[in-house]
């Protein structure tokens, strides 16, 4: 058997390997750049709530006439959005969501004492509290699920297949 019947197939494989090998390394370093994790307290974005007072933004916001509730971390409860909808509709409290799921210790102190000026301010003017719309919220939402699980009434031509 003739030797070149071996050596063409093992050198071609050999540099199919090696450029792929070079191709992937020269691919993967902005891919690895991109899935490092930012350190938070580096990130300007979080690190300006150092030096901000929540409550005094609050308290401008309501006298510009501005009702505004911050947000922040990942919501777990499927009727948030029925709990935002009340606010925007019935009271017209807008929704400002300035913290995904990384945030730092002077940002959620920010956040939460934001949260108190308005809901005080909530409290007085219309007499609810975040446990009661919480509720509300809950009831609207299993009502809209009930009212979406039902099965449709087939009718007229439909019914008879």
């Amino acid at each position: 058997m003739k030797h070149i019947y071996l050596v063409i197939p093992l050198v071609a494989t050999i540099a199919f390997g090696g450029y792929y090998a070079f191709w992937n390394n020269f691919r993967a370093e902005p891919q690895r750049e991109k899935l490092r994790r930012p350190r938070i307290d580096d990130t300007y974005y979080l690190a300006q709530y150092k030096t901000r007072d929540g409550a005094q933004e609050a308290r401008e916001d309501i006298h510009n006439g501005r009702l505004i509730l911050k947000r922040g971390g990942c919501a777990f409860d499927p009727s948030i959005t029925e709990y935002w909808a009340i606010l925007e509709e019935r009271y017209g409290v807008k929704q400002d969501a300035i913290l995904g799921p990384f945030t730092t210790e002077a940002a959620s102190k920010y956040v939460s004492s934001y949260n108190k000026v308005v809901w005080s301010y909530l409290s007085e003017q219309f007499g609810i509290t975040s446990a009661q719309l919480s509720e509300e919220a809950q009831i609207r939402y299993r009502a809209k699920r009930k009212a979406a699980s039902k099965p449709v009434q087939r009718t007229g031509a439909d019914a008879r297949r």
